[in-house]
């Protein structure tokens, strides 16, 4: 157990070492933009309660071409796109992945000033993305041995189109970490019959659907697995699930998944309801 967790460690260091000498390696994709400015303006507001950037000098485009060591001021940080235009004019993605990637711009790229502006964004991509080989790494060893363990990290790793976008994909690197940290928590809470596992999925869960909803289809995969585990396994998973912990951690799991959902989204607390009908309907009709 303890070797395997070191091991993922080491898996996740590798690849986030790697991840970091290679981010000006690449610019960005083209929803990127979106997500940063809609990121910065949901932050700024959690950070300060402030609704706009009128306390901060403009975006200068000449220093930041030609001084490097210029970090006032983002250039997703726009007057235009403000946390009262998306209150108003918001849908699609839930934002809390463009928070997060958000906070890591102003601490590496406005705080510390050790990033360029993009790769401050990236940081965040790279670093979720590497606690997800970490994570890989950890469930099939431990599920199939440490051989197992390793192939599936490197295979991870090295493939070509999750190396590339865990450095410049804000939504699908991030979303396959939460989902698999949601699967790899219930799993290891019905299996050692802990509650505690299970409130960290319910967290996950809520992180995930808070980035896309991709999570929704989580709920088949945990069924399926319940299901064939008591029948042809004949492990006794009624008496596991409704032992007092359990249920109870049950109970509040949806109530996990919606506080961090609807917390972390301003634009769905002016209609709830409404605005929560509209994302649904986006994703439908997608």
């Amino acid at each position: 157990m303890k070797k395997n967790l070191i091991l993922s460690l080491i898996a996740a260091l590798i690849f986030l070492i790697i991840g970091v000498l290679t981010l000006y390696d690449y610019g960005i994709s083209w929803d990127e933009p979106t997500h940063f400015k809609r990121g910065q303006a949901y932050f700024r507001y959690f950070l300060k309660g402030e609704v706009d950037y009128s306390n901060i000098p403009e975006y200068d485009l000449h220093a930041a071409r030609t001084n490097p060591a210029y970090h006032s001021r983002s250039i997703y940080e726009n007057n235009t796109f403000n946390i009262e235009y998306y209150s108003r004019l918001d849908g699609g993605h839930p934002p809390l992945n463009g928070i997060l990637a958000a906070a890591f711009n102003h601490i590496f790229y406005k705080g510390l000033g050790i990033l360029g502006d993009v790769e401050s964004y990236h940081l965040f991509e790279i670093l979720v993305s590497s606690i997800l080989v970490g994570t890989v790494f950890l469930f099939a060893a431990e599920t199939f041995g440490l051989l197992a363990g390793v192939a599936a990290a490197m295979f991870l790793a090295t493939y070509p189109l999750f190396f590339a976008e865990s450095h410049f994909n804000i939504k699908d690197p991030i979303e396959t970490t939460f989902f698999t940290l949601t699967l790899y928590t219930f799993w290891k809470g019905i299996i050692l019959k802990k509650a505690e596992f299970i409130l960290f999925s319910s967290i996950f869960s809520g992180l995930a659907l808070a980035t896309k909803f991709n999570i929704l289809f989580a709920p088949i995969i945990l069924l399926l697995w319940l299901l064939i585990k008591h029948l042809y396994f004949k492990a006794d998973v009624i008496k596991t699930l409704f032992q007092r912990k359990m249920l109870i951690t049950f109970l509040i799991f949806p109530i996990i998944i919606a506080l961090i959902f609807v917390g972390t989204w301003p634009y769905l607390w002016q209609d709830p309801i409404g605005n929560i009908t509209q994302v649904f309907k986006y994703y439908k009709d997608i």
